[in-house]
């Protein structure tokens, strides 16, 4: 069985319940061709498209146990010295990047979050509750500041002609009302 080494560390993997899922799809279909079906039968039975079937049947699932191969104990010193000087985590990746390291975003950030798990940059401790407003809320002001820049267009069109007037007047029989 392999296992995940980060920094040292052993991580046995967790199955996901899609894994696990497609797992058992799998196990339907083989089972289903070693019975002689055809992939149209198996397509029926398992309601999926005949093309679907055929992926299964001819390649194998991905494993379940991940393994990655960078090794960042190189990096260790840069890491913790950006983990002093509280850099997020993209602008980390991002000068480890410019240094050699060969990997994408996603698994560093995922490495990350596993070996610093306490770990806050200055800008999540330093708004905490707009943060989460924005998160929590599915609404923004955005409708007002399309409004300010509609208002602002039309004053600098008008900008040295006539006056206050002029303005209300553009204004007023402007789309925006």
């Amino acid at each position: 069985m392999k296992v995940c080494f980060f920094w040292g560390e052993v991580i046995k993997p967790s199955i996901s319940l899609k894994m696990t899922e497609r797992r058992e799809e799998f196990q339907l279909m083989a089972n289903l061709k070693r019975d002689g079906d055809n992939l149209s039968d198996i397509a029926r039975r398992t309601q999926m498209n005949w093309r679907t079937v055929k992926k299964y049947l001819t390649s194998s699932l991905p494993s379940i146990e991940r393994e990655t191969r960078v090794n960042y104990n190189k990096y260790m010193n840069q890491i913790n010295h950006m983990v002093h000087l509280e850099i997020n985590p993209t602008a980390m990746f991002k000068s480890l990047k410019d240094l050699g390291l060969n990997c994408c975003e996603r698994s560093f950030t995922r490495w990350f979050t596993i070996k610093f798990s306490a770990y806050q940059d200055k800008w999540s401790r330093a708004y905490p509750q707009p943060l989460k407003n924005a998160i929590s809320y599915n609404w923004t002001n955005g409708l007002v500041e399309g409004c300010v820049n509609t208002l602002r267009n039309k004053k600098c069109e008008i900008y040295g002609r006539r006056g206050f007037q002029l303005l209300r007047r553009k204004v007023c029989l402007s789309v925006m009302g």
